[in-house]
């Protein structure tokens, strides 16, 4: 089933639309939780293209599973002893019904403050928790060598869009701004080139990003921002794909 999971992974960014929904919920006193839900039930008639006669042999499996990642992280290869930190306290459930074309994943880390809420931030942006991350490590890919005669290759991994950032957060305060090096190493990178052909073609990664404060939001500086009716609650909705040109569109500053 691991395998399954991978194939989908892999397979990511060459479904037509998919969404991915990540909310942040602050308490007064700095502590919360993040939470990042993906549904990928479109993926399932890809992968059973892509992984034939194992999707056969699998397509009558169903998964719905909780499972916490203080379980896996020490056995984690490819993370940092800060990362596994970050990870301890999360915890996944993944839901996979292939007869029924179902196929979600949640992700939920919840933080004690603020600077571990810029630390989760910079770390999932970075690729080092993802779910693509770890569930490579848990297979062994990270150290697995490519066939002799292959190159080795990489699929396409959303957190290499949404590495681009930097955040500062603090009290009444939320900014993530477009860091220039890691763009522009983003946009040389021919590995991406398949999601810019995709973006070029008019696919849609729908990226939905929600923050729920503990006070009335004061400021909001990006345009397409939305802001609830009591002023709790900050939602910002893009294609994911428009970020390799329209980077700014993701940016914003939060006071509250």
């Amino acid at each position: 089933m691991l395998k399954m999971l991978l194939v989908a992974v892999g397979c990511f960014f060459f479904a037509s639309c998919l969404e991915i929904n990540e909310q942040v919920e602050i308490k007064e006193n700095g502590s919360g939780q993040f939470t990042s839900s993906m549904d990928l039930s479109q993926l399932v008639d890809m992968m059973q293209s892509v992984a034939g006669e194992e999707f056969e042999k699998r397509k009558n499996e169903k998964l719905d599973s909780f499972f916490y990642l203080k379980d896996i992280v020490d056995t984690a290869k490819n993370l940092t002893a800060d990362q596994k930190n970050l990870m301890r306290d999360g915890k996944v459930h993944i839901k996979m019904d292939l007869e029924e074309k179902q196929f979600k994943l949640d992700m939920e880390y919840p933080f004690g403050n603020l600077e571990r809420l810029q630390q989760l931030h910079t770390a999932i942006s970075e690729g080092g928790i993802g779910f693509g991350s770890f569930m490579k490590d848990a297979m062994g890919e990270k150290d697995k060598p490519a066939p002799t005669d292959q190159p080795a290759e990489e699929s396409p991994d959303m957190n290499k869009l949404l590495g681009i950032f930097d955040y500062n957060i603090s009290n009444g305060l939320i900014k993530k701004t477009v860091n220039a090096e890691k763009l522009k190493a983003l946009l040389e990178d021919p590995k991406l080139g398949q999601m810019q052909q995709g973006a070029e073609m008019g696919m849609e990664v729908v990226y939905n990003v929600t923050y729920k404060l503990p006070r009335p939001v004061k400021k909001v500086d990006n345009p397409k921002a939305k802001i609830s009716d009591d002023k709790m609650t900050v939602s910002l909705r893009s294609n994911l794909l428009d970020i390799f040109t329209k980077p700014d569109q993701f940016a914003f500053t939060i006071e509250y």
